[in-house]
């Protein structure tokens, strides 16, 4: 299972997806954004909240949708080293 954690920008409001299992480099990982943006990102990223149960059903769908499967949803969490 591939661990990853979905939290949502304060100002923004858009959901980000953080994949801890796949680190790039210290402190980074792998994230992923509707419209199909893979990313480096710092994690934990503090200008980010918890996302809200819809949010992160609504990033699950999409993730699905993109092919991922067997993902652990986290609310906190270490990136791999």
């Amino acid at each position: 299972m591939q661990r990853v954690a979905i939290r949502t920008f304060k100002d923004q409001g858009d959901t980000i997806a953080f994949f801890l299992d796949q680190p790039e480099g210290p402190g980074c990982c792998v994230s992923y954004q509707p419209g199909g943006s893979h990313v480096r990102a710092v994690y934990p990223q503090p200008l980010t909240r918890p996302a809200t149960k819809g949010e992160a059903r609504a990033m699950l769908r999409a993730l699905r949708a993109r092919g991922y499967q067997g993902l652990k949803v986290v609310t906190r969490g270490q990136v791999a080293s």
